[in-house]
């Protein structure tokens, strides 16, 4: 099952090239509230991108459903809605070579997992004066695009 999956991913990734990115601009302002968001794929995590906006989404929206599509099931959402701004800083898919020696076998950390930082700009503070960076790793699956884990990422 390993060597089918491994073979999935350099498949899609040989095919599809740069396509699981989306293209971004780490300049363009997206944002997500109860009833908008610039994102079109929220619900659909088709692509890593989609899967990071999906569980964005679902933190905005107080909605598990969100959370479930993209495997983050049980989340801790609160009580309490906040609209949110942010950019996509950066995009890459993991190689081989980016895995420390530490690091190797952890389900984190595989060829072919994708890791976003996603600038959050709603809550401007002391400890992130110009917005929190946030880390998020995808996998994909046989039919989409799933997280595995986020973080502060200063």
């Amino acid at each position: 099952m390993r060597i089918a999956m491994r073979l999935w991913i350099i498949l899609m990734l040989g095919l599809t090239g740069g396509a699981f990115a989306e293209g971004f601009d780490p300049n363009i302002l997206r944002s997500i509230t109860k009833e908008y968001a610039t994102s079109r794929c929220i619900g659909n995590p088709r692509t890593p991108i989609c899967a990071v906006e999906t569980y964005l989404a679902c933190v905005v929206r107080l909605d598990h459903d969100l959370c479930d599509k993209i495997g983050y099931h049980g989340v801790y959402l609160g009580n309490s809605a906040q609209p949110m701004s942010y950019r996509i800083l950066s995009y890459r898919v993991i190689r081989s070579a980016d895995i420390p020696a530490d690091l190797e076998g952890d389900n984190q950390w595989r060829p072919g997992y994708v890791e976003i930082t996603v600038l959050d700009l709603r809550g401007i503070t002391d400890r992130c004066s110009h917005g929190c960076p946030y880390r998020f790793i995808a996998r994909p699956t046989l039919n989409h695009w799933e997280l595995i884990g986020h973080s502060l990422g200063y």
